[in-house]
């Protein structure tokens, strides 16, 4: 939960103080009351549910993958393992501890999207022997090693997860929660905002006719019937 506009710190505050604190959340069906706490455990790790932005889940992701990366480097630069076979144990079990429930971020800062794609390009420097301990002298810059090996940006790895995430409330078309994503839309540091550039980007970059980028969708209800 990330409060902005006039009266956020005050509701901050009593957020953090009182017992049972909800919000009400006014929707086309009704209002909507959302309980707030303050820390919530997921998959063994207590996670700050009340915070003005991401950056504190971020770094303990970026720190579970650094940490894993580590215990799996003798793996990904064996030399007699193909490299597809090291991006799926890479995939599996680096970045499912590290990138689950990323889909529900809002857009990273600068700050926030380098200190999440560190470990991962780590990762994809020891996979292909460009990393800074195994190789001297010049090395790869890191786009071209994503362009040359077919590798997935970490940037696109919050995308893809956002917008499956997005799919899927399409697809079950709860109300309650369709307004809510609707509804939010214009607030440029929502998850809303965030899904909307992600499918602008996906129409620039894609060959299907429906998808022109000169005529994008203006809303995300006009993306969701799509």
């Amino acid at each position: 939960v990330a409060f902005h506009g006039p009266g956020a710190n005050q509701t901050r505050r009593q957020s953090a103080t009182e017992d049972n604190n909800t919000i009400a959340i006014p929707t086309k069906s009704g209002e909507v009351l959302l309980r707030v706490v303050q820390t919530y455990k997921h998959l063994g790790t207590t996670m700050s549910a009340v915070s003005s932005n991401v950056s504190q889940e971020v770094a303990i992701r970026s720190a579970i993958m650094s940490s894993q990366s580590k215990k799996l480097r003798k793996i990904l630069s064996h030399p007699d393992i193909p490299i597809h076979k090291k991006v799926y144990t890479c995939q599996a079990y680096v970045l499912s501890k590290g990138a689950h429930h990323c889909g529900t971020w809002p857009a990273l800062t600068a700050h926030q999207l380098q200190s999440f794609s560190k470990p991962i390009l780590m990762m994809y420097r020891v996979i292909v022997g460009e990393s800074f301990v195994d190789k001297e002298g010049p090395l790869l810059h890191s786009d071209d090693i994503i362009r040359e090996n077919g590798f997935l940006a970490p940037q696109n790895i919050i995308r893809r997860l956002r917008l499956s995430l997005f799919t899927r409330l399409c697809q079950k078309q709860v109300s309650t929660l369709m307004d809510l994503v609707f509804d939010t839309q214009g607030h440029k540091k929502g998850w809303s905002k965030a899904v909307f550039s992600d499918l602008v980007t996906l129409a620039n970059l894609s060959i299907h006719p429906a998808l022109d980028p000169g005529k994008h969708f203006s809303s995300l209800a006009e993306w969701s019937v799509f």
